[in-house]
Protein backbone atom coordinates (compact mmCIF):
# COMPACT_ATOMS: atom_id res chain seq x y z
CA UNK A 1 0.00 0.00 0.00
CA UNK A 2 1.26 3.15 -0.67
CA UNK A 3 0.64 6.49 1.35
CA UNK A 4 0.44 9.87 -0.66
CA UNK A 5 0.11 13.02 0.98
CA UNK A 6 -0.22 13.34 4.88
CA UNK A 7 -2.56 10.14 5.94
CA UNK A 8 -3.51 8.31 9.03
CA UNK A 9 -3.33 4.14 9.17
CA UNK A 10 -4.49 2.29 12.14
CA UNK A 11 -1.82 0.22 13.51
CA UNK A 12 -3.13 -2.08 15.99
CA UNK A 13 -5.64 0.83 17.14
CA UNK A 14 -3.33 3.06 17.41
CA UNK A 15 -2.90 6.10 14.90
CA UNK A 16 0.27 6.54 12.74
CA UNK A 17 0.66 9.64 10.79
CA UNK A 18 2.87 9.28 7.16
CA UNK A 19 3.63 12.65 5.37
CA UNK A 20 4.62 12.48 1.73
CA UNK A 21 8.07 13.39 3.02
CA UNK A 22 9.00 11.80 6.33
CA UNK A 23 12.79 11.76 6.11
CA UNK A 24 15.61 13.76 7.86
CA UNK A 25 18.61 11.99 7.08
CA UNK A 26 21.98 12.60 8.94
CA UNK A 27 25.15 10.73 8.12
CA UNK A 28 28.45 10.07 10.50
CA UNK A 29 31.97 10.40 9.00
CA UNK A 30 31.99 6.37 8.88
CA UNK A 31 31.55 6.00 13.01
CA UNK A 32 28.50 4.82 14.91
CA UNK A 33 25.67 7.17 15.55
CA UNK A 34 24.74 7.72 19.39
CA UNK A 35 21.37 8.52 20.58
CA UNK A 36 22.29 11.06 23.19
CA UNK A 37 20.54 11.93 26.51
CA UNK A 38 20.55 15.88 25.90
CA UNK A 39 20.34 16.19 30.12
CA UNK A 40 23.82 14.44 29.47
CA UNK A 41 25.33 16.71 26.31
CA UNK A 42 28.06 18.37 28.20
CA UNK A 43 29.28 15.07 29.00
CA UNK A 44 30.27 13.36 26.14
CA UNK A 45 33.34 14.24 24.56
CA UNK A 46 33.15 12.19 21.42
CA UNK A 47 36.97 11.62 20.27
CA UNK A 48 38.52 14.42 22.66
CA UNK A 49 41.50 15.74 21.05
CA UNK A 50 42.69 12.85 19.88
CA UNK A 51 40.14 10.10 17.78
CA UNK A 52 43.06 7.49 18.48
CA UNK A 53 42.72 7.64 22.52
CA UNK A 54 41.75 4.61 23.81
CA UNK A 55 40.35 6.54 26.52
CA UNK A 56 37.88 8.84 25.18
CA UNK A 57 34.35 8.57 24.75
CA UNK A 58 34.36 7.57 20.84
CA UNK A 59 36.70 4.39 21.37
CA UNK A 60 33.89 3.35 24.13
CA UNK A 61 31.31 2.82 20.80
CA UNK A 62 33.84 0.85 18.67
CA UNK A 63 32.96 -2.34 20.25
CA UNK A 64 29.60 -1.92 18.39
CA UNK A 65 30.84 -1.58 15.17
CA UNK A 66 27.80 -3.09 13.56
CA UNK A 67 25.47 -3.76 16.53
CA UNK A 68 23.69 -1.67 18.82
CA UNK A 69 24.96 -0.98 22.48
CA UNK A 70 24.74 1.13 25.68
CA UNK A 71 27.65 3.38 27.08
CA UNK A 72 27.75 5.27 30.14
CA UNK A 73 27.91 8.69 29.66
CA UNK A 74 28.45 10.50 32.72
CA UNK A 75 25.16 9.92 35.30
CA UNK A 76 23.67 8.29 32.64
CA UNK A 77 23.54 6.01 29.66
CA UNK A 78 23.38 6.64 25.79
CA UNK A 79 21.99 4.34 22.95
CA UNK A 80 24.81 3.72 20.37
CA UNK A 81 23.90 2.71 16.79
CA UNK A 82 27.09 1.24 15.10
CA UNK A 83 25.93 0.94 11.65
CA UNK A 84 27.09 3.90 9.81
CA UNK A 85 24.89 4.25 7.26
CA UNK A 86 22.79 7.39 6.87
CA UNK A 87 20.43 7.28 9.44
CA UNK A 88 16.59 9.10 9.55
CA UNK A 89 14.11 8.76 12.74
CA UNK A 90 10.69 7.92 12.22
CA UNK A 91 8.41 8.24 15.70
CA UNK A 92 6.38 5.18 16.43
CA UNK A 93 3.17 5.38 19.15
CA UNK A 94 5.29 3.31 21.27
CA UNK A 95 9.08 4.24 20.60
CA UNK A 96 10.70 4.80 17.68
CA UNK A 97 12.17 3.69 14.42
CA UNK A 98 15.58 4.29 13.30
CA UNK A 99 15.83 3.98 9.48
CA UNK A 100 19.46 3.74 8.11
CA UNK A 101 19.59 3.09 4.41
CA UNK A 102 21.66 1.43 2.21
CA UNK A 103 20.11 2.00 -0.66
CA UNK A 104 16.67 3.81 -1.70
CA UNK A 105 16.16 7.43 -3.05
CA UNK A 106 11.81 6.78 -3.15
CA UNK A 107 10.48 8.32 -0.05
CA UNK A 108 6.85 6.99 -1.23
CA UNK A 109 8.90 3.46 -1.55
CA UNK A 110 10.85 3.94 1.46
CA UNK A 111 8.10 4.22 3.66
CA UNK A 112 6.53 1.59 1.77
CA UNK A 113 9.42 -0.70 2.79
CA UNK A 114 9.27 0.65 6.39
CA UNK A 115 5.65 -0.22 6.83
CA UNK A 116 5.56 -3.66 5.32
CA UNK A 117 8.43 -4.19 7.84
CA UNK A 118 6.43 -2.24 10.45
CA UNK A 119 3.52 -4.96 10.21
CA UNK A 120 5.99 -7.98 10.01
CA UNK A 121 6.32 -10.51 12.97
CA UNK A 122 9.89 -11.55 12.09
CA UNK A 123 12.27 -8.82 14.03
CA UNK A 124 14.94 -9.58 15.68
CA UNK A 125 15.13 -9.33 18.94
CA UNK A 126 18.37 -7.80 20.90
CA UNK A 127 19.32 -8.23 24.16
CA UNK A 128 20.52 -4.80 24.83
CA UNK A 129 17.54 -2.71 26.64
CA UNK A 130 17.72 1.59 26.90
CA UNK A 131 16.37 3.33 29.82
CA UNK A 132 14.92 6.70 28.75
CA UNK A 133 15.26 9.17 31.94
CA UNK A 134 12.87 11.45 33.10
CA UNK A 135 12.78 14.22 30.26
CA UNK A 136 13.13 11.99 27.89
CA UNK A 137 14.77 14.58 25.10
CA UNK A 138 17.71 12.64 23.80
CA UNK A 139 19.54 14.01 20.02
CA UNK A 140 20.62 11.45 17.51
CA UNK A 141 24.28 12.33 15.70
CA UNK A 142 27.72 11.33 15.18
CA UNK A 143 29.42 9.44 18.15
CA UNK A 144 33.05 10.87 16.90
CA UNK A 145 32.09 14.73 18.08
CA UNK A 146 30.64 16.44 20.64
CA UNK A 147 26.88 17.94 20.90
CA UNK A 148 27.97 21.24 20.91
CA UNK A 149 30.21 20.86 17.46
CA UNK A 150 27.39 19.23 16.15
CA UNK A 151 25.55 21.32 13.31
CA UNK A 152 21.76 21.70 14.14
CA UNK A 153 21.39 19.92 10.62
CA UNK A 154 23.93 17.36 11.39
CA UNK A 155 21.63 16.23 14.54
CA UNK A 156 17.86 15.00 14.87
CA UNK A 157 16.29 15.49 18.56
CA UNK A 158 14.00 12.47 19.63
CA UNK A 159 11.56 12.38 22.27
CA UNK A 160 10.02 9.55 24.32
CA UNK A 161 9.04 8.59 27.32
CA UNK A 162 10.88 7.88 30.13
CA UNK A 163 10.83 4.45 30.85
CA UNK A 164 12.94 1.26 29.58
CA UNK A 165 12.85 0.19 26.01
CA UNK A 166 13.58 -3.14 24.30
CA UNK A 167 14.96 -3.29 20.73
CA UNK A 168 14.77 -4.50 17.82
CA UNK A 169 16.35 -4.96 14.86
CA UNK A 170 15.19 -5.81 11.02
CA UNK A 171 16.81 -5.81 7.39
CA UNK A 172 15.15 -4.83 4.45
CA UNK A 173 15.64 -5.42 1.00
CA UNK A 174 13.55 -4.75 -2.25
CA UNK A 175 15.59 -5.41 -5.28
CA UNK A 176 12.42 -4.27 -7.40
CA UNK A 177 11.91 -0.33 -5.29
CA UNK A 178 15.77 -0.90 -5.16
CA UNK A 179 15.81 -0.34 -1.61
CA UNK A 180 18.12 -1.96 1.05
CA UNK A 181 17.32 -0.96 4.92
CA UNK A 182 18.32 -1.91 8.65
CA UNK A 183 15.47 -0.99 10.97
CA UNK A 184 16.52 -0.47 14.42
CA UNK A 185 13.09 -0.31 16.74
CA UNK A 186 13.12 1.14 20.28
CA UNK A 187 9.45 -0.38 22.11
CA UNK A 188 8.68 0.29 25.66
CA UNK A 189 8.87 -2.70 27.62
Amino acid sequence: MRYKGSVTPRRGGAEVVVSKKPWKFIQTGGGSFILLPLDLRKDWDGAGDDPEDPKSDYAKTRPFAGSVGVVKVGSGTALILGTPLETAVRPQPDGTLFVQRLVGEDDEDLAEAVDEALAATDWTRSDVTFEVGDKGRLALMDSYDTYADTEKDDRIEVALPAGSYTIDVRDVKDDDAEIELHLVRLRRA
